[in-house]
C-alpha cells in the first residue's frame, strides 16, 4: 500500500470510532474529537476527503474553527481587561 490509501484507511478508522461509540441516531462530535478527525483530514486534502468522508463535509473539518478564533478574541479582551488600570476607590 502507499501512502496516500494508508491516510485514507487512518481517517477511516477514526471515523468509525466515532461511530461505534455513538450508535443513537446523529453523531455529534466533541471537541476533541472534530479536532482529531482534522487532522486525519488534512493529510487527504478537500478533493480526497469528498470521496471518503461520511460524518462532516471537507469544508467543515478544513475551514478554521469558529471556537478557536472565539478563544482567541476572548484571550486578547481577558488580556486587555487584566491590563487595564482600575480606577482608586475612596
Amino acid at each position: 500500500m502507499n501512502q496516500h490509501q494508508l491516510q485514507i484507511i487512518d481517517y477511516l478508522r477514526e471515523e468509525n470510532g466515532f461511530f461505534a461509540s455513538n450508535s443513537a441516531g446523529r453523531v455529534r462530535l466533541n471537541d476533541n474529537q472534530r479536532r482529531r478527525l482534522a487532522a486525519k483530514a488534512k493529510g487527504l486534502g478537500r478533493k480526497n476527503l469528498a470521496e471518503v468522508a461520511t460524518i462532516v463535509t471537507p469544508e467543515t473539518l478544513l475551514a478554521p474553527s469558529k471556537a478557536s478564533t472565539r478563544r482567541v478574541s476572548s484571550a486578547v479582551a481577558t488580556t486587555l481587561t487584566c491590563t487595564a488600570r482600575m480606577p482608586a476607590t475612596a
